[in-house]
């Protein structure tokens, strides 16, 4: 009896997966959306006077996306360092769309293939991109709100606040971010795959 339920079984289980994957994946497509359109609401910045330096971190953020670095089930970029200063010089929705744009326009490496945005699984392409838009959402509004809650006015201060919090904040929410599809993805524990983002564990 037990081994003829046993596909039905399974079959129901992988459902449930594929369910659970593609709920959170439009949870996660929505979200980028929704914060995107916030963060256009509230920018300040006029693209006019900025259209350069936006469009040359753009090319910066293509570039350095695409050197990225295949370790284990990871991808590590040097592009942070392009997000960072972005958010500062930018603001957060000119800084959303310099990462997005860098994500979506990369060309690297994986084994033998080089992979671009006409050849990534679409909803692979789409996971990337909000991952990146949502990260930086977060560590540039949640910097500044945590630093307006100490009225802070010594400039040098502030900028050290947002030098350490904004690559930490970025770091948890992309964190986060990754160690929940995974999760979902193996049935497996989010804790351990949070760990070994963090520790880069075998």
């Amino acid at each position: 009896m037990g081994v003829k339920y046993n596909r039905p079984f399974i079959l129901g289980g992988r459902l449930v997966k594929k369910l659970k994957q593609y709920l959170y994946l439009f949870i996660l497509y929505t979200l980028a959306i929704v914060i995107l359109i916030s963060a256009y609401k509230s920018n300040s910045i006029p693209f006019s006077e900025n259209s350069l330096g936006i469009l040359l971190f753009i090319i910066l953020s293509i570039i350095t996306e695409s050197s990225l670095v295949i370790y284990k089930r990871l991808a590590i970029s040097p592009s942070f360092a392009i997000f960072f200063a972005s958010i500062y010089l930018f603001g957060t929705f000119y800084s959303m769309i310099i990462a997005g744009l860098g994500v979506a326009l990369r060309i690297f490496k994986q084994g033998e293939k080089y992979l671009h945005i006409l050849n990534i699984e679409i909803k692979k392409l789409l996971f990337n991109i909000s991952n990146v838009v949502i990260s930086v959402y977060c560590s540039s509004i949640l910097t500044n709100k945590l630093i307006s809650q100490f009225e802070i006015t010594n400039n040098a201060i502030v900028d050290l606040l947002k030098f350490l919090l904004i690559p930490l904040i970025f770091l948890l929410t992309n964190a986060l971010i990754i160690s929940t599809l995974f999760s979902i993805l193996t049935n497996d524990s989010f804790l351990k795959f949070l760990s070994q983002i963090f520790y880069l564990d075998s």
